[in-house]
Order: C-alpha cells, then structure tokens, then sequence
C-alpha cells in the first residue's frame, strides 16, 4: 500500500495542549501543530498576552488560551481538572512552560533552586500523570498519544553561564521522559523530549540582545545561525505523528552539542 507523505504527517483530529505556549518555543510548536491540522489549546500565566497569543495562532488553525500559572501544585492540578472536561480527546500533551534563575528577581539560591526544579521537572511529570488517562483513552497502536517534553541541549553540555538549576532540570527531563515512556508506552502514550539549541525566546533574550554573547554563541555553532520557528515545528510534528519512537530526547541545535 503506496504510503502518502501527506498522510504521515497529519495531525487532523488530533487535540494538543501546549504549556507556556504564548511566546517563544511553546507558540513556535504551536504554530507546527496547528499547520499541522491539530487543534490547540495554549497555557500561560498572563491572560492578555495569552489571548493575543492565541489570536495570533488562530492564524494557522483552531487555537484557545487557558490561564494557568504552573508553578504552583494547585494550579496544576485545576488545569488538569479543567482540561478533562475542555478536551475530551487529548492527543498530545507538550510540557513546555519553564523558567531559568535568570529570570527570577530573588536572588537566594535555595529559592531559585526550588523554584526552578519545580517547574521545568516537578510540573511536567504532574501534569503527565494527572492528564495520562486522558491520553490512554484516545491511544490505540495505530494512533498513539503523545508527550513531548521540552529539555535543552543544557541538559548535556556544560556552560559557563551558571544556571545551575536550570541545567539540571533539563538533564532530569531526559530521564523522566525515558522513565514515562517505559511507564506509558505499553498504553500508546509515546514519551520523547526535544532538546533545543539557542532559539529566539524570552528566557534566551538577554543573551541574543548582547552582541558579544550572541556572537560567541554563533561561532560555537556548526550550521552559523540561531534556530527558527520551522526548525522547531517540524520536528515537533514527526514526534507526534505515528513515529516508531519512544524514550528519546532528540537534541535541535545546529550541531552546537557536538563540541
């Protein structure tokens, strides 16, 4: 039977849930499910950013926002509540929302520690666990569910930049990813992570915006250039086709993770 590459990499009917979809690699995936033909539901914190976010997807197919903020326990579990009766047909959950210390106006490691390690790795193995009957129940070995992990090529290689935190919640998003996917996988809920380069983002901004630290970013770079929407989409999309995948953080980066 002729196979259509059309077909391969057709999300219609699928239903996708992007946290801290309102800007940078959150809305770049965004923007690849919905050009897709998903259906997308976006999180965030901000409710008028959110909605203008999700004005501006709604472009490239069905978009909504729903406000949540994720660094707090409770809120994740409301949004798991509110998403089983939002979505009853979750396909794919991508667990993207995160913060580096870089970010964060306190100052005091122990804080910035808690507060980093309890976004990027506690909330995205909740709201994986809240939402996986959910997942299960629009899973079958034809058409599988997914959740697509959002790490960084920080999880694997080190930088002088100090964001100890950070860097390891991403190398502690490999092994979850892994440990899901030997969890879920028997299920038809598929577990991969991406692990992005240097994309244009909010938590990446200070960085792109001074000429000697973009520079330098740039020359450790085999392909010379930043990542773009289109980079990050199309990946995003192979992962939540029916792809013979499962366990894997596939790192997009230019080739930055091969120094």
């Amino acid at each position: 039977m002729p196979i259509s590459l059309q077909s391969l990499f057709n999300l219609e009917g699928r239903q996708a849930v992007v946290t801290g979809g309102t800007s940078g690699i959150g809305k770049m995936i965004a923007t690849g499910l919905l050009s897709a033909g998903a259906t997308v539901l976006i999180t965030g914190r901000d409710q008028t950013k959110g909605k203008k976010a999700a004005a501006d997807l709604s472009g490239f197919g069905a978009c909504n926002f729903l406000a949540a903020d994720l660094s707090d326990d409770k809120a994740v579990a409301s949004l798991a509540t509110r998403l089983e009766s939002l979505v009853p047909r979750l396909s794919i959950l991508v667990n993207n929302a995160g913060i580096s210390e870089a970010a964060l106006p306190d100052k005091d490691l122990s804080s910035q520690w808690d507060q980093v390690l309890h976004l990027n790795q506690k909330t995205p193995f909740m709201l994986s666990r809240l939402l996986s009957p959910l997942l299960k129940s629009n899973a079958s070995s034809e058409a599988p569910a997914h959740i697509i992990n959002i790490s960084s090529i920080a999880s694997r290689v080190a930088s002088a930049m100090g964001a100890h935190a950070y860097c390891s919640s991403k190398a502690g998003i490999d092994h979850l990813t892994r440990t899901l996917a030997h969890e879920l996988s028997p299920d038809h809920v598929l577990v991969n992570a991406i692990a992005p380069g240097t994309f244009p983002s909010e938590m990446s901004a200070w960085m792109l915006e001074d000429e000697t630290i973009s520079t330098q970013l740039l020359a450790q770079i085999p392909v010379k250039r930043f990542g773009r929407t289109e980079d990050i989409a199309a990946l995003a999309i192979m992962i939540a086709s029916n792809a013979y995948l499962t366990g894997t953080t596939i790192p997009i980066d230019g080739g930055l993770s091969l120094r």
